[in-house]
C-alpha cells in the first residue's frame, strides 16, 4: 500500500500532532489525555453519556475510565447522575467548570483542522469524506 494511504488510515502523524498540541491545555489543567478525549466525547453525545457509552468508543479500559471520572470528579468537571428511571444507570455530566476546557479543545481541535485541511479544496474533502465512509464501512463489516 502506498505510504501516504497507510499514514492516513493509522493516522500516525494526526495522532502526534493532535498529542503535541493538547499538551498545553493538560498542563494547564492538570489533566491526562483521557481526561480531555473524555470532557469531549461528554460534550459532544449527548444522551449517550455514561462509562458504557465511553466504553463503546473501544479507546479506553474500563479502568482508565474510571480512574479518569474518580479524577474529574476531584476537580469538580463532571458529576455524577442516577438515571430517573434506571437506578443501576449513571450519567457523566458536565459542570459549568469544564466549559472552559472545552472551549480550549474546541479552538485546538479547529486549528488542527485548519492545518490538516490547508490548501484542500472543499470538492476535495467532500471526496476524503465519502472515501473514509467507505473505508470505515469495510473495516466494519470485516470486524
Amino acid at each position: 500500500m502506498e505510504q501516504a494511504i497507510e499514514i492516513l488510515l493509522y493516522g500516525n502523524k494526526f495522532r502526534r500532532l493532535y498529542e503535541k498540541l493538547i499538551l498545553k491545555v493538560m498542563g494547564e489543567y492538570g489533566l491526562k489525555k483521557i481526561d480531555v478525549e473524555i470532557l469531549y466525547f461528554l460534550y459532544c453525545s449527548g444522551n449517550h453519556n455514561t462509562s458504557k457509552d465511553i466504553m463503546n468508543l473501544d479507546m479506553f479500559t474500563k479502568g482508565h475510565i474510571s480512574q479518569s471520572v474518580d479524577r474529574m470528579e476531584k476537580l469538580e468537571l463532571i458529576k455524577s447522575v442516577q438515571d430517573g428511571n434506571d437506578r443501576r444507570c449513571t450519567h457523566l455530566v458536565l459542570t459549568d467548570n469544564a466549559y472552559a476546557i472545552i472551549e480550549r479543545i474546541l479552538v485546538l481541535r479547529k486549528s488542527i483542522k485548519e492545518v490538516v485541511f490547508k490548501d484542500v479544496t472543499d470538492e476535495e474533502k467532500e471526496f476524503l469524506l465519502m472515501l473514509s465512509k467507505k473505508i470505515e464501512n469495510n473495516i466494519d463489516n470485516e470486524l
